[in-house]
């Protein structure tokens, strides 16, 4: 038997003997022998995004994505012609990089659940989606703006060598995150994880291009690779954690 069926009857066999677990894959909780697993979770911390309407977060969302326009043209009509080429080129695949993670991650995380993230010790109930949308929408905005403004260097207070020490410990840091999250995804789920990052990439590259056009300093663009990395890696934190997520259910057994 290979490794990956061994993991997978083993899976089967949890699921079976404790059925009461509702995932973040599942459709509605099922009753199991295992009660004492359906615990109220009803007094464990919630996030913003956990009690928000779907109305709420789309106003929200139009804000964000009205910003990051007004944030683009700000900075796109302070730039030569070849660097209006290179910010439209990683703005067109910003755009394919953004809507692989909403296509691929709405159908499994667009809902409340109960996750330990970021090596947290207690539990709190958020919706891991709208945080990682959120959060992309506003790295990009970040970005824009402080380019418009002439600044490239994104971590001045860190010199090269300190950089490169960062660098290689985030990319194997990355290397790890990235095994666990695409064995959840193989056992668990299942979301395009191969083409997300092939799409990532693509904008790395268009984006250090853009970079490389513009200043030619060594230590800005090991800082800006420094930063993608980082990104990569919270954005992986939080989708590990959501995959592991629990449906939060109250005392009697519905959701909360």
């Amino acid at each position: 038997m290979s490794v990956i069926s061994c993991i997978l009857v083993a899976f089967a066999a949890v699921s079976f003997a404790f059925p009461s677990v509702l995932l973040a894959g599942d459709a509605e909780a099922e009753p199991g022998a295992f009660s004492f697993l359906r615990r109220d979770f009803s007094g464990t911390p919630r996030s913003r995004f956990a009690g928000m309407s779907g109305g709420a977060f789309s106003s929200e969302y139009g804000r964000l994505r009205k910003e990051l326009e007004d944030s683009y043209d700000a900075c796109y009509v302070g730039l030569d012609d070849d660097g209006r080429r290179g910010l439209f080129e990683s703005e067109v695949f910003w755009e394919k990089y953004f809507s692989s993670y909403e296509k691929n991650l709405c159908g499994v995380l667009d809902r409340p659940l109960l996750i330990y993230a970021d090596g947290a010790k207690n539990p709190v109930i958020t919706n891991v989606y709208r945080e990682i949308v959120t959060e992309i929408l506003r790295w990009r905005i970040d970005d824009l703006k402080r380019w418009k403004q002439g600044h490239y260097l994104s971590k001045p207070a860190m010199n090269a060598d300190d950089i490169e020490l960062k660098l290689t410990a985030e990319r194997r840091r990355y290397a790890a995150l990235r095994s666990d999250v695409v064995l959840l995804r193989y056992i668990l789920y299942h979301y395009d994880r191969k083409n997300m990052d092939r799409i990532s990439n693509l904008f790395g590259e268009k984006k250090l291009e853009f970079l490389e056009n513009r200043i030619s300093d060594r230590r800005t663009l090991l800082c800006e690779q420094l930063e993608m990395i980082e990104r990569s890696n919270r954005l992986l934190e939080m989708i590990s954690a959501g995959l592991r997520g629990i449906v939060p259910v109250d005392g009697s057994g519905k959701e909360s």
